[in-house]
């Protein structure tokens, strides 16, 4: 492609382009929906917290969702008590976890009327393979004066 007759430049006194620029013609030949928005008369936000949650439809499909997820959580927390037993008017709360080659138990005592001496709780904890067979186990021991109590103890995974 020959580039030699296409004028890349002038000279700053040669008075050069001029751009002129009329709003109300470039507004007459706009689409009516940028006439209204300029007039003031376009489209207005959702005002209200509810009513923007179902102004559209992904946002209520986002709500919906939003409430299913919570009521599935819900019920599995009500329905789940498998980690929680009352023992003697207390009620007691098993909780564990793994973290690097240690598992990790602790039973909570809470809630039991005041007892009137202090009462020895023991405490088994026993770690079961995948097969179903015991692999560890450990005791823990501490007495319970009513209020709250934790029994604490670390098994090698």
């Amino acid at each position: 492609m020959d580039f030699d007759g296409i004028e890349e430049g002038r000279p700053d006194d040669s008075g050069g382009l001029h751009f002129y620029y009329n709003r109300e013609e470039r507004l007459a030949r706009a689409p009516e929906i940028v006439r209204e928005y300029y007039a003031g008369r376009g489209p207005r936000p959702v005002r209200g917290f509810f009513r923007v949650l179902v102004a559209t439809r992904g946002n209520r499909f986002l709500l919906f969702a939003v409430v299913v997820f919570m009521a599935a959580v819900w019920m599995f927390t009500f329905l789940s008590g498998r980690n929680a037993a009352s023992i003697a008017g207390t009620s007691a709360e098993l909780s564990a976890f793994s973290y690097e080659d240690c598992v990790y138990a602790s039973v909570r005592l809470a809630g039991g009327s005041a007892v009137p001496a202090a009462v020895p709780v023991s405490v088994q904890f026993t770690a079961i393979e995948a097969s179903g067979q015991p692999c560890a186990s450990a005791e823990a021991l501490d007495f319970y004066e009513g209020g709250e109590l934790f029994l604490r103890t670390k098994i090698t995974d």
